[in-house]
């Protein structure tokens, strides 16, 4: 289920970002779209006091990572692109050391 939630942190490996969802665990395969691109496929690493990190399947494009770093306007997954979602199904989750 698409939500929006605010990064707290990024780099060209995961991410952390706020959440008062329950339902969010280790290891569970997620896709995030930031500043118009993606989805990026991420799989949850640690979840605690509100804050979930994540560890993209792939590190982030450099250039992809600058475009978003830089932008000061949250981006909610309503407004960007067609905001779908690919499917998931029968895929592990994959890390990212």
């Amino acid at each position: 289920m698409p939500a929006d939630v605010m990064l707290t942190d990024v780099s060209l490996g995961g991410c952390r970002f706020k959440t008062d969802s329950a339902r969010l665990s280790m290891g569970t395969p997620l896709q995030i779209v930031i500043a118009g691109t993606g989805p990026h496929h991420a799989t949850i690493k640690w979840v605690g006091k509100g804050e979930v990190g994540v560890t993209f399947a792939h590190a982030l494009d450099e250039d992809v990572f600058e475009q978003f770093r830089s932008s000061h306007v949250p981006d909610f997954a309503g407004q960007t692109g067609s905001g779908g979602f690919e499917e998931m199904t029968g895929q592990l989750p994959r890390r990212f050391c």
